[in-house]
């Protein structure tokens, strides 16, 4: 009997050794390109290798599960908030706050994973390592820095879901209430509806950063 012959690879079907070029930094991407294109819930990882062109097992060489790969794209997705290495204190941090608000902005189908995944990777430790710097330059010590640290991050999680809610972005979104003005609302609702709106966000959380900006200035020094 003469051997089988091989069937031929059809131009659609993936390689395994495609994946040979790949390194974390290049599947990073290529997730948070899928879940800004398709979200979360959809996300999944064969549905990566096939758009890297991988079979689905090649990628973890890379990534030993889901959830690795998952906090390898919040510390990409951190990697985008720079930290000035110069100035004062406040308008330092108050870039850091509008940077991690901006990275939530572009990417609100993915900024959940900022909110949720801990800090384990590299860069992420030394993103933590330069805010504590810039906080510890403000002249607090290690416990208040911490702590400045903590108040900062709760103000800004909250603000980063609070805006990819307002966009609609979170799974099976439904329209909000507050944004129409209406008798069945109550009548504080109603009063105040126009300004929960959506175009007064920002300066909500331009007064909201001053407000922790001024409590964090307030920390013992010295």
């Amino acid at each position: 009997m003469p051997p089988a012959r091989r069937r031929p690879r059809g131009p659609g079907r993936p390689r395994a050794d495609r994946a040979s070029g790949l390194d974390p930094e290049a599947i990073a991407r290529a997730a948070l390109a899928l879940i800004d294109r398709e979200g979360l819930d959809d996300f999944s990882l064969r549905k990566l290798a096939a758009a890297l062109g991988c079979q689905p097992m090649s990628l973890y060489h890379h990534v030993p599960s889901k959830g690795a790969l998952l906090d390898l794209v919040a510390a990409h997705l951190i990697a985008q908030v720079r930290v000035p290495a110069t100035g004062a204190w406040r308008p330092r941090l108050a870039a850091v706050a509008r940077a991690y608000l901006g990275v939530a902005a572009d990417h609100p189908r993915a900024a959940v994973l900022m909110v949720t995944r801990r800090f384990n990777l590299p860069s992420q430790l030394a993103f933590l390592e330069q805010v504590l710097g810039l906080l510890r330059d403000s002249g607090l010590d290690a416990a208040h820095a911490a702590m400045a640290f903590r108040q900062l991050g709760f103000f800004l999680n909250g603000a980063a879901m609070a805006l990819v809610s307002l966009r609609g972005e979170q799974p099976d979104a439904t329209p909000s209430a507050v944004d129409r003005i209406a008798p069945e609302l109550p009548p504080r609702v109603a009063a105040s509806a126009r300004y929960l709106a959506a175009p007064h966000f920002d300066a909500h959380v331009a007064r909201g950063l001053e407000i922790v900006l001024d409590g964090i200035a307030a920390l013992p020094r010295g």
